[in-house]
């Protein structure tokens, strides 16, 4: 293998052989641009994702050492305030778009988990802080700035189907339309209490969307039918489920329909909890378990706080921080796509551990989709002796 086989090339000939070519032209992205163009300007955020580099500096050092791959690579010599200025300049809707262009490659074929066929998508929004110092654009309170990712997350794969980036200080239900806006008929959307609106519930309901959530502790309802409750379900901790219609005036003006609650108890924990639906054909252990999945959705925003760099940023503007973002959901969504196409049953955690430790060596992707633990990848870099110990 030649230089233009690195594991970072790789990475690179995969994700602008998915057709990003259209998100360029929209926005311009190389308009006037003779050297350091956007394939490279995504190339060297992935790596600095990738690797989890801290600084501008540190970029451009680390990536000295392989300059001759770096040629290899149609990348050639660039300064820092090259990749400041793309990061300010360069608009940040192409890596937008990038990330969507992936998404669709990676739709369909995922674990069921459930039995029935609709489509299941996850809602619920996180919060990342930033200084207001260094970014005063990002008003949150008096004192803290950030930014929020509201986040239609789809349900059986933990693919992001849906993500809209807004000031911190927005109300969830302000994006709420934004983020669902695509979803066909017959879904089913899980989000918690938070998201309580019956205007936005009379919405969804006429556009045929099913939405499961908990229930407000002083909802008001008159119970008009009760739905039968067998034995399975109750020793799984169904404990009764209702069919409800709203008294409150103002609640029947948004919502005339008639609902389902749902009281179950956790046999675990012994909690008790009410949930409300409008889908009256799924069993009612079957909605109590599609709550339970909502915590996945948590798991998502754990997971990329704690393994991709979108805690702290390269630059300071509204610009560069979006693009990073994006880039680290786009390297996301990379780690899932070799992932489904080895078919293989490793974490994504691993994976990406794997492909840091080999970023700059001769190693092919189906090679590192067979290494199983530790043990394997000190072979691998046995095997590859070309690694610079920078990345050992």
């Amino acid at each position: 293998m030649g230089y233009q086989d690195t594991m970072l090339s790789q990475i690179k000939r995969i994700i602008t052989k998915m057709g990003i070519e259209g998100a360029i032209r929209r926005y311009e992205g190389d308009k006037w641009v003779k050297r350091f163009r956007t394939k490279d300007h995504l190339t060297v955020m992935l790596y600095a994702q990738i690797t989890g580099r801290n600084s501008l500096r540190e970029i451009i050092h680390t990536l000295k050492v392989h300059e001759r791959k770096l040629y290899h690579l149609g990348i050639k010599g660039f300064s820092r305030s090259t990749l400041s200025d793309s990061n300010n300049k360069r608009d940040w809707r192409i890596f937008r778009d990038i990330f969507y262009i992936m998404k669709d490659r990676l739709e369909g074929g995922g674990k069921r988990g459930f039995k029935f066929m609709n489509k299941l998508y996850l809602l619920d929004s996180t919060y990342i802080e930033l200084s207001l110092g260094l970014f005063p654009w990002a008003v949150y309170r008096k004192r803290k700035g950030g930014i929020k990712l509201h986040t239609l997350l789809e349900g059986r794969e933990m693919i992001p189907e849906v993500v809209v980036m807004s000031e911190a200080r927005s109300h969830d239900l302000a994006y709420v339309d934004d983020v669902i806006r695509k979803i066909l008929p017959d879904s089913i959307i899980v989000f918690d209490r938070g998201y309580i609106d019956y205007r936005w519930f009379g919405e969804l309901h006429e556009r045929g969307l099913y939405f499961v959530t908990r229930a407000k502790k002083r909802m008001e309802y008159v119970v008009s039918g009760h739905l039968p409750v067998n034995s399975l379900s109750r020793r799984r901790g169904v404990i009764e489920d209702s069919e409800i219609v709203f008294v409150d005036d103002r609640n029947i003006k948004h919502y005339p329909y008639k609902m389902r609650l749902i009281r179950f108890k956790d046999t675990e924990t012994g909690r008790e909890f009410e949930f409300i639906t409008n889908n009256f054909k799924l069993s009612a252990l079957t909605i109590a378990k599609l709550y339970k999945k909502r915590w996945d959705i948590e798991k998502f925003f754990k997971w990329i706080k704690q393994n991709l760099r979108i805690k702290s940023f390269l630059g300071t503007s509204k610009n560069a921080v979006l693009i990073q973002i994006w880039t680290a959901l786009i390297y996301y969504l990379f780690l899932h796509y070799i992932k489904k196409q080895g078919k293989t049953s490793g974490s994504i955690t691993f994976l990406a551990q794997i492909i840091a430790s080999v970023i700059f060596d001769s190693v092919d992707l189906i090679e590192i989709l067979r290494i199983k633990d530790n043990e394997g990848i000190k072979n691998l870099k046995k095997k590859n002796k070309s690694s610079p110990k920078i990345f050992s």
